[in-house]
């Protein structure tokens, strides 16, 4: 029976699939989401009735789960593991593999049964990415390791068990992989093994009885990892060799056993084509299928070729590669999905080419390809255009394919011959959705809802883009009577979605892909005559002259109406069953009615029960468009490409193509910025306008000028200007101020703008405005005005020496605020604390900050590609930021801080060298000199370097020594050097880092992002996770205690450590960077985040400053200081003692609302929080610190 499966979970790192064998210990990295049970779970990976989960499988017990800190952790407790004879595996990705390579020599060279498997995904190289390519498993591919490559998902379910029983029986390791973020997150329908078949066919059950006899126990002592010398090392190493080419008969054994139960056939390398074929690809992995599809079409149409496809890729077999391939093959073209690298080729040509040697087998031509690098597109066109070049008389002898390579010419263009093999019998449909307005999430059920109740063979393919909310999203689902596998988007669509009327004209491929007379929903207000008047001609014409059948639905009005926060995709997932008619309407909403129901639980029956009443409620709501078909295709189109012609700058060249979703840029576009540099602040020019209802200042009169609405934005959307009397003369005529409140040595005004293109709506502004002068307003014609007020006070740059009083001094909440944030418009989620504190860090110190950042939500928001939040202040100055790996983010930190340190110090001998020296004139010696007893501190030394850089820039060319001097100037201003990262890196994979930081009493800063949870990567459960929390790997309540990072740093007297929660005490927050920043030690500051992932309920992180008020308040969140300087006490605020009663009464209300905390949990930590406050109680000062006024 075929069942719709949701392969992998989306975890950003290390997604699992996990095949029923006995029962191995499965070693789980942080990062991973497993099956909700946590803790140990039986490995169901279909949508079964819970009396299926009853007993255990006959197979074996329940897997055991175990989370360990890093993939190094996790390769050395499946080795421990496999010692002990009881069998392991585990799941991994890119990075992740990488970590595990030394054990995994040491696994393989011990001859140990371990199955690895790998979701393959790019290595990270110039950039991050998590997309797929097979470079990590090239990577991999020397470490004595069996490798086993799966074509598609349903390849995936069949060789994760073969890979298992093969493993036993050779007594290897294997490495089972197949495209992360494509096939790992591919929904499909597939035929699932059955357990009785793997427990009978597949187990080699005498194998696994001799591999546990040869545990290392008391009872039968051996030694295993012992010290050789170069008398006997090569010879013993040399025994596995045997054993190594006995796999590939053993693998075929498995699949032939396989195909007696399942009827499905596998083989080591499988060919598909003309008998006779003269060209043949030879590739592995998702493109197997997308060039075999193009195969058949060639051969329907009398060409001569064909398709090998690769499953053992380790230990390579050139007599099956040689049988394999037909007898009349004239020219080969091996693909290989990696970068390029140092060696001669890539791995599976350099396999191909020694095989066709060392068999004797001469083919005249043989070509090595690249294609799908870091997931790009590999469609039937580009497969096609591979074969098109093999016959050419002289084809390129290295190429690639899918790009445009105008640098080294090696690019080959995709086929016109060939746009979409659709076959028939299948829709196929496209759901442009927004982040966060649940499209994904319908989708996933809607396929599910049709794999369940009808005999269809559904597919879901989700794309997004970095932003972490309010992004784009599109969904490709594909329904049909045959096996979907087809891993790449969808060319032509018989039905397309859009949650928003302004994708229209934004990106040209939603209209593109719509087929001549298919369908087109538009979630839009708009009426027909609205559609005429607003729609940009181009697209009007482009919709008439597809015949495109046109639909709107408000499903935003009725998603008001029902009171459920803009989410919208169940409306427009009824209106698609109405109008797809895929399966029968009335079963199709009864389905989707009782997913609902299942989805939504965790939410309450209310929030069930409206969402129901969408789906009533879309059924009336569909409008058909009528347009007037003659008159739109009769516009005159003129001019209308979205990519400007004048490409010279990089706002033209990259960032205008890529925010239409056109990423089809040349090679050469990118030579400027080789290595990964690439300059800030790119996302001012993004204006993204993803809200309906904006901030605005409306009753200014209330307005008291605290500066607080801008110091808790977390995206630098609203802020203060002060403008004197002359400045404001340009100003636009609805740009209204009001009179500075306080002195100033000149008459001065006062405004708060908000940015209308920037405010995602978050109401933090709102909450934190004590006066209530600031409200939401929906977007209307107000906002051109609000555009135009916006682009006249984001050129003026705030002027706080004006300000006599000291209210407005830097180191305050008002004063931090009057200086230009140098990091906005994150792409955070609206509301997301995170950027909130390092924005802080910007306008304390952003003009000589220097940021290491860990991987995580941090690095979504602060470094996607050429869409940077951080900015430059007037002088072109600002932050410094860089990202390395997920793990080393403070041994990062340390090295750069250490580089900066060295070149100040080489500045400073060689300024000791220039005083002494005759062709300095005096007024620089004087100037230097003053900088030479001014660098320690950062004003001091600014001001210094600021009199003698004019001086320098006369002299430098009089002698060497000053054009050294000049070479370094850079480093004349005191850095400081911050690591930032979540609790992810610091409490779990890169604690070790940083407690080496800590230890090693450098001056270096470390801004710990608390979550409690992974959030960039679907909430599984951290160190940091408290006690009773629900998460991911936590289903049931975390059941330790939440691990005290601050005490533990404590342990070192000259750390300083503090806590922070700017929602309840903003001057605390500013106070102790400020602290942390002049500590002449290692610093470690702790800050409170509430996130998505908490569930915080009536609204989400709309709020989360009252949830942060709580969390202080209550105990719960701790704010706390213990600087070595001022002695070895811990000054606390007297809001944090151990808990009383009445605390205990704040708790119950903190964890009351929100969704990751039972009530019965309350009491656990309580007793957790009574312990660890008490210890800081015990060690702090005598007399409580008061809370901190605000000013």
């Amino acid at each position: 029976m075929a069942h719709h499966v949701e392969q992998w979970s989306s975890a950003d790192r290390r997604p699992t699939i996990v095949s029923r064998l006995p029962p191995p210990n499965a070693y789980a990295t942080p990062l991973l989401l497993l099956p909700p049970e946590g803790r140990g779970f039986e490995p169901q990976r279909s949508r079964r009735s819970s009396e299926d989960k009853k007993s255990p499988s006959r197979v074996g017990r329940p897997l055991v789960v175990k989370q360990m800190q890093s993939e190094a952790g996790v390769a050395g407790a499946c080795h421990g593991a496999l010692l002990s004879g009881a069998l392991a595996t585990t799941f991994t990705s890119s990075q992740g593999l990488l970590l595990m390579l030394p054990e995994l020599y040491k696994i393989s060279g011990e001859l140990l049964p371990l199955v690895v498997h790998v979701a393959s995904r790019s290595v990270a190289g110039q950039g991050v990415t998590i997309q797929a390519d097979h470079s990590d498993v090239y990577a991999a591919a020397r470490s004595g390791c069996a490798v086993l490559c799966s074509h598609g998902v349903q390849d995936a379910c069949e060789m994760s068990a073969v890979a298992h029983a093969a493993a036993v029986e050779s007594r290897l390791p294997f490495l089972h992989f197949f495209e992360g973020m494509q096939v790992s997150h591919e929904l499909s329908t597939v035929r699932e093994l059955e357990e009785d078949f793997i427990a009978e066919k597949l187990v080699p059950w005498e194998h696994i009885a001799k591999f546990r006899s040869s545990a290392a126990t008391p009872s039968s002592p051996k030694a295993k990892g012992v010290v050789q010398g170069r008398d006997t090392y090569w010879q013993q190493q040399e025994t596995g060799v045997g054993i190594m080419m006995r796999v590939p008969e053993i693998v075929k054994g498995v699949l032939m056993r396989l195909e007696g139960g399942t009827g499905r056939r596998h083989q080591l390398m499988e060919y598909e084509g003309a008998r006779d074929a003269e060209r043949v690809v030879v590739v592995m992995g998702a493109a197997t299928h997308t060039v075999a599809e193009t195969v058949r079409d060639m051969c329907s149409r009398g060409e001569k070729v064909g398709v090998l496809g690769i499953h053992l890729l380790r230990p390579w077999s050139t007599a099956d590669f040689v049988n394999a391939l037909p007898a009349t093959t004239k020219k080969i073209a091996v693909l290989d999905r990696c970068g390029a690298d140092t060696a001669a080729s890539q791995l599976l040509y350099l396999d191909v080419a020694a095989s066709l040697v060392s068999s004797g087998r001469h083919i005249p031509t043989v070509i090595a390809g690249r294609y799908g690098v870091g997931d790009k597109d590999f469609t039937p066109a580009h497969a096609a255009a591979v074969f098109e070049h093999l016959s050419q008389p002289f084809p390129k002898r290295h190429f690639t394919v899918g790009i445009l390579d105008d640098v080294t010419h090696m690019s080959i263009p995709p086929s016109n011959k060939i746009s979409s093999l659709k076959p028939a019998h299948c829709v196929e449909c496209i759901f442009w959705g927004i982040g966060g307005d649940g499209t994904v999430g319908a989708n996933r059920n809607a396929t599910a809802i049709i794999s369940k109740h009808t005999d269809l063979c559904t597919q879901g393919i989700f794309l997004f883009d970095a932003h972490k909310m309010r992004g784009v999203t599109v969904s490709h689902l594909r329904f049909g009577t045959t096996p979907q596998e087809k891993h790449y988007p969808i060319q032509e669509a018989d039905f397309v979605s859009s949650s928003v009327p302004e994708y229209l004209s934004m990106y040209p491929d939603l209209l593109r892909s719509v087929k001549p007379n298919g369908t087109l929903l538009v979630n839009t207000n708009w009426s027909t005559q609205d559609f005429s008047s607003k729609l940009p001609s181009t697209i009007k014409h482009q919709i008439a002259s597809k015949n495109i059948n046109l639909f709107a639905i408000d499903a935003s009005k009725i998603a008001e109406k029902l009171n459920l926060s803009g989410h919208t995709n169940n409306i427009m997932q009824a209106a698609f069953f109405k109008l797809s008619g895929v399966m029968p309407l009335e079963k199709a909403l009864k389905s989707l009615k009782d997913a609902i129901s299942e989805s939504y639980a965790r939410f309450g029956d209310d929030v069930v029960s409206k969402n129901i009443a969408s789906v009533d409620a879309a059924l009336d709501g569909i409008q058909k468009i009528e347009y007037p078909t003659k008159e739109w295709l009769s516009l005159d189109l003129g001019s209308h490409s979205q990519v400007p012609e004048d490409n010279s700058s990089i706002e033209k060249s990259i960032l205008e193509p890529l925010k239409h979703m056109q990423s089809d840029l040349p090679v050469s576009t990118f030579v400027p910025y080789s290595g990964g540099w690439q300059p800030t602040g790119q996302t001012k020019h993004e204006k993204r306008a993803i809200s309906s209802h904006v901030a605005t200042w409306k009753n200014s009169s209330r307005c008291i000028q605290c500066n607080r609405c801008s110091f808790v934005c977390p995206h630098s959307a609203i802020r203060p200007f002060i403008f004197t009397e002359g400045q404001l003369q340009k100003a636009p005529e609805s740009f209204k101020t009001i009179p500075v409140r306080d002195k100033t040595s000149v008459n001065a005004s006062y405004r708060i703008q908000v940015s209308p293109d920037d405010c995602t709506g978050c109401n933090a502004c709102i909450q934190a405005c004590p006066t209530q002068c600031l409200s939401l307003e929906a977007v209307d014609e107000q906002t051109n005005k609000e555009r135009e007020n916006w682009a006249f006070a984001s050129n003026h740059t705030n002027d706080p020496s004006i300000f006599t009083g000291t209210s407005s001094q830097r180191n305050t909440i008002k004063g931090s605020q009057l200086r230009k944030p140098l990091i906005e418009f994150a792409g955070a989620c609206a509301g997301c604390a995170q950027p909130t504190y390092v924005k802080l860090l910007t306008q304390l110190f952003g003009e000589r900050l220097v940021i290491a950042n860990g991987i995580g939500c941090s690095t979504v928001w602060g470094g996607t590609a050429w869409n940077s939040p951080y900015t430059v202040d007037d002088k072109g100055r600002g932050p410094a930021w860089a990202c390395s790996l997920f793990e080393d983010t403070a041994e990062l930190g340390l090295g750069m801080m250490l580089g900066h340190s060295l070149q100040r110090e080489q500045l400073q001998a060689l300024i000791t060298q220039a005083l002494s020296s005759e062709t300095v004139s005096p007024q620089l010696k004087a100037a230097l000199q003053s900088w030479l007893s001014a660098k320690a501190s950062p004003t001091e030394a600014e001001a210094a370097y600021e009199r003698l850089l004019p001086l320098l820039e006369t002299e430098k060319h009089g002698s060497e020594v000053l054009k050294q001097i000049y070479l370094l100037k850079d480093f004349f201003p005191r850095t400081t050097h911050w690591i930032v990262g979540g609790d992810g890196w610091a409490y779990d994979i890169g604690y070790g880092g940083l407690d080496h930081i800590l230890a090693s009493g450098e001056k270096i800063n470390i801004m710990v992002l608390d979550n409690e949870v992974y959030a960039n990567t679907g909430g599984q459960c951290s160190k940091s996770t408290h006690t009773g929390a629900y998460a991911k790997l936590a289903s049931t309540g975390n059941t330790r205690n939440k691990k005290n990072l601050a005490q533990l740093a404590m342990c070192y007297p000259h750390v300083y450590v503090a806590s922070v929660c700017y929602g309840a005490d903003p001057a605390h927050a500013v106070r102790v960077l400020q602290e942390a920043d002049s500590h002449p030690g290692p610093s470690l500051v702790l800050c409170y985040c509430p996130c998505m992932e908490h569930g915080i309920k009536g609204g989400g992180l709309v709020r989360a400053l009252s949830q942060m008020k709580r969390a202080v308040s209550s105990g719960y969140w701790p704010l706390f200081v213990r600087d070595p300087g001022k002695g070895a006490q811990v000054s606390m605020d007297r809001r944090v003692q151990p808990p009383t009663e009445q605390q205990h009464g704040e708790l119950e209300k903190f964890c009351s609302q929100e969704c990751r905390f039972d009530p019965k949990c309350v009491p656990k930590i309580a007793t957790h929080l009574n312990s660890t406050t008490a210890k800081l109680a015990a060690s702090s000062t005598s007399t409580p610190v008061a809370p901190h006024k605000t000013d």
